[in-house]
């Protein structure tokens, strides 16, 4: 894991090995504005690094700081596609992101974590001119109010905290809104979680930004709220945890208990002999939680647990339930619902609607997306709406890194699909339209029973579609095959067939 600090004395360390010898201070300034400002063009970095520099110049020092960065700390750290540069989020953990992190979470615990790390002046030194210092300055500034309104926000939590455990619950995630479309999913994994006997383990698998996280936290709501088995409901969020180390930590918090020095102690006090529903968000995010998991429900009998995971987590009683892109008329009244919350004051009708809803699969992230781009002067016209989604970008805040635009969300399930899967979809983007699995596995050159276990992998992932009529008909999302096709070519990942035969 490489980790970059940007509040105080900036450094960059792999492993806790610190990376010596770049080239200027202007390297750390570097990867500040791509942390803080997100993806962006050559030339736009280079303008903030060296504004004092002609463009051509500013973009040759540009190529030589990336080149060495790239070559002291290795190709993962800085991502490079033609125009375009951008930290890439799987291998880095940066101050400036767990803060981003933080302030989206509702655990208090993480609220603590980056107010720690975030203590001290940014790019502490990195203020004289020659080195950009207007943004420097106005990043300052914006960083310190929003480090004031974390302190702020923390300190109201502590203020009810000793309510919030006289009551015996601790608390759970505000709703941002309605929930349209899940009723159903909801209510029937509220009921299954309440029936006595039930499975102890579900699991919410679907892409990213299908909407896992919000119907997690809409159970644990119901489940809390009705006359229940179960004594005390949590939900711990996982997506800023990097190491299975921090896990008993987060979930301690989650809990309403102060981890200590013994914070697995924490867990017993608050679990032991007591009937618990445990709400683990995003715990893909840690690969050796999933082992962690199945020792929980080994250690307490009376505690079950609900998962949300971009794939199965493969453990002995797991009940999976896939969680899939809304139906036209639900992504209809989530497009419309977003669009006024948007400010956008001509909504179109609801044929449009729901035409535009279907073209992008009923997925929320892509709705979102969608009704950010209009709201900016884009068009809702359904032959172009996934064209709009593929150029939008969600505020810096609003979601998650991984979900600010389409492309890291479908990169964020494709990065846990095998070899073999990863094979098959690109195979899939060659097919003109759904196709059998023995067309797929023709255009793939693979067997046909390793090419339907493949699409079965990426249909957990959220990556294809089968047809109900045909199940032996698979299909890529129409939102993703655009940039699917950019993707695998960008990762050299294309199969050696050019062409699918005729379906």
């Amino acid at each position: 894991m490489i980790l970059l600090t940007l509040f105080g004395r900036p450094d960059l360390s792999i492993d806790g090995a610190r990376i010596r010898g770049l080239r200027s201070r202007k390297a750390i300034h570097l990867l500040a504005v791509l942390a803080v400002d997100g993806p962006s063009s050559r030339k736009a970095a280079a303008a903030v690094v060296w504004p004092h520099l002609p463009e051509a110049q500013g973009r040759s020092e540009l190529a030589r700081i990336v080149h060495d960065l790239r070559l002291r700390a290795g190709p993962v750290l800085i991502s490079v596609a033609s125009d375009a540069l951008w930290l890439d989020s799987r291998f880095l953990d940066d101050d400036v992101t767990a803060l981003a992190m933080a302030e989206r979470s509702v655990d208090p615990g993480l609220w603590e974590q980056a107010l720690a790390r975030c203590d001290g002046e940014f790019l502490a030194g990195l203020g004289d001119p020659d080195t950009g210092n207007a943004w420097i300055e106005r990043t300052r500034r914006t960083l310190a109010d929003r480090l004031t309104a974390l302190r702020a926000r923390l300190a109201r939590h502590e203020r009810a905290f000793g309510r919030s455990l006289a009551a015996g619950q601790p608390r759970l995630p505000a709703p941002l809104g309605p929930l349209i479309g899940r009723d159903a999913l909801v209510e029937n994994v509220t009921d299954s979680l309440l029936e006595s006997g039930t499975p102890l383990l579900l699991n919410l698998i679907g892409l990213a930004g299908v909407g896992k996280s919000r119907v997690a936290a809409q159970v644990a709501t119901r489940v809390r709220a009705a006359p229940t088995r179960f004594e005390l409901v949590a939900l711990a969020d996982l997506a800023a945890v990097s190491s299975a180390d921090a896990v008993v930590e987060a979930v301690t918090r989650a809990l309403g208990e102060i981890p200590g020095a013994r914070p697995w102690q924490a867990l017993h006090r608050r679990l032991d002999g007591t009937a618990s529903l445990l709400v683990l968000d995003n715990v893909d995010r840690v690969g050796e939680l999933w082992s962690w998991c199945r020792d929980l429900l080994d250690d307490f009998p009376r505690l079950a647990l609900l998962t949300t995971s971009r794939r199965r987590l493969g453990l002995v009683g797991e009940v999976v339930v896939p969680v899939r892109g809304l139906t036209p008329a639900d992504a209809a009244a989530l497009l419309a619902h977003v669009l006024a919350r948007e400010g956008v004051a001509s909504v179109p009708d609801t044929r449009q609607l729901t035409r535009s809803g279907a073209r992008l699969d009923g997925l929320p992230l892509a709705i979102e997306l969608a009704a950010i781009a209009v709201a900016r002067g884009g068009d809702l016209d359904p032959d172009r709406v996934v064209e709009e989604v593929l150029h939008s970008r969600a505020r810096e805040h609003d979601r998650p890194r991984r979900q600010r635009t389409l492309r890291r969300a479908v990169d964020s399930s494709y990065v846990l699909a095998s070899p073999a899967a990863r094979h098959a979809f690109a195979a899939l983007t060659l097919c003109a339209g759904p196709s059998d699995v023995a067309v797929v596995a023709a255009v793939s050159g693979r067997p046909e029973a390793a090419t339907r276990a493949a699409l079965g992998e990426l249909l957990e992932l959220g990556l294809v579609h089968r047809l109900p009529e045909r199940p032996t008909r698979f299909d890529l999302p129409a939102v993703i095959v655009p940039l699917a096709r950019a993707y695998l070519v960008h990762r050299r990942e294309q199969p050696p067939a050019q062409r699918a035969p005729g379906d």
